[in-house]
């Protein structure tokens, strides 16, 4: 799902670095791109109708992405895709996948429901 670099950055800076300036530009296209897998499928999965090992992958990308652990990466770099969002929420809100992840913490909190907006009053 990221950006793979030629000459991967060696020092923490330079990781940071990198990472910002891949979510700000190649990661945008990436995430557009998995939105329109998505809108394609006509479903609620990558491809078809049913899960597929697309969706486990998909899953898990977006798991990393907001986790917090690639630091320059926003955790809410999904923010503009309502519809990864979704994608999310109804992949961990599959029984077996909320089980599994229901007393995770560290990076694997992230593969739980992502909260709810919260709304301006």
């Amino acid at each position: 799902m990221l950006h793979a670099w030629p000459h991967p950055p060696q020092t923490r800076e330079e990781q940071v670095a990198a990472r910002k300036e891949m979510a700000a530009g190649p990661l945008k296209a990436r995430l557009d791109s998995f939105v329109k897998v998505l809108s394609r499928s006509g479903s609620d999965f990558c491809v078809g109708s049913t899960l597929t090992y697309a969706d486990f992958a998909l899953f898990g990308g977006l798991c990393l992405l907001t986790s917090g652990y690639l630091e320059g990466v926003p955790t809410d770099a999904l923010e503009p895709y309502p519809q990864l969002k979704a994608f999310h929420g109804r992949f961990a809100a599959m029984p077996a996948i909320a089980k599994m992840y229901e007393s995770a913490t560290g990076l694997h909190a992230s593969c739980k429901a992502l909260p709810a907006p919260s709304s301006a009053t």
